[in-house]
């Protein structure tokens, strides 16, 4: 539940103001309800990204998953390593934001074409964590955050 308090002196703009921003973002609702629980899942993330374990990481990653640019399964997904300069960054990285990322279709590793429902649909928001060099992006499916893709920059 959102509460806002208003001082007696505040002036009528600024609640009016204040009413209209709180409209704006109801169709953000489930986006602002899930900050502490994007933060959680942030956290256990980095735990198991500091620790190497990919295979935890995929159980809380979505497939086909996003590798850099081609679509891979959970299988091949155990073989993905995070290089040195990414886990430092990962480490004093903030949770994700929202982003305007758009993943569209793709192709995985033996050339079968991929649809991505991360395609700016709004039941299916996407966060992304900016690195240096690396993108890292998530998404809440079915109530749940998961892994969803990690992109170099080129």
């Amino acid at each position: 539940m959102l509460m806002i308090a208003y001082s007696c002196a505040e002036k009528k703009e600024q609640k009016n103001g204040a009413e209209n921003a709180i409209k704006a973002d109801i169709g953000k609702s489930d986006i602002q309800s899930d900050t502490v629980g994007l933060y959680l899942f942030w956290e256990e993330f980095k735990s198991l990204a500091m620790k190497g374990d990919f295979l935890q990481l995929a159980e809380i990653s979505y497939f086909p998953f996003l590798n850099h640019g081609s679509f891979i399964t959970k299988k091949e997904f155990y073989d993905v390593r995070f290089p040195d300069y990414i886990l430092e960054d990962i480490k004093k990285s903030n949770s994700p934001v929202k982003s305007d990322m758009i993943f569209e279709e793709g192709v995985d590793s033996r050339g079968n074409i991929v649809e991505s429902p991360f395609n700016g649909d709004e039941e299916w928001p996407v966060f992304a964590v900016d690195l240096n060099g690396a993108s890292l992006y998530f998404s809440k499916i079915d109530g749940k955050f998961v892994f969803i893709g990690l992109l170099y920059g080129e």
